[in-house]
């Protein structure tokens, strides 16, 4: 996918071809790097700036996360799966009658 001035903080893994977000925030002085998990994709382009959006806004605010968490693709937005070993004792132990 070819590059513009506005995707100067998105890349393309070379290895994966997975999206990458890359860094600097003034005064902090390190890179930053977020692994997306998604492929070089129109779609994911446009997920990944959102992103990418979210944390500039975030900088300019003075109240940018550090640690990245609140930034992260994945896990964070994934329901935790209800397994059958959590619902049946809840219910089992009630009387039909």
């Amino acid at each position: 996918m070819p590059k513009n001035d506005e995707d100067m903080w998105i890349s393309a893994d070379s290895r994966s071809g997975k999206l990458i977000i890359r860094f600097r925030v003034r005064g902090l002085g390190k890179q930053f790097f977020i692994a997306t998990g998604l492929k070089d994709t129109k779609r994911n382009r446009e997920i990944v700036r959102s992103r990418r959006d979210a944390i500039a806004t975030d900088i300019a605010l003075s109240r940018f996360d550090s640690t990245l968490k609140s930034y992260r693709f994945g896990a964070s937005a994934t329901i935790p799966a209800v397994t059958e070993a959590a619902i049946v004792p809840k219910y089992s132990s009630r009387q039909v009658g």
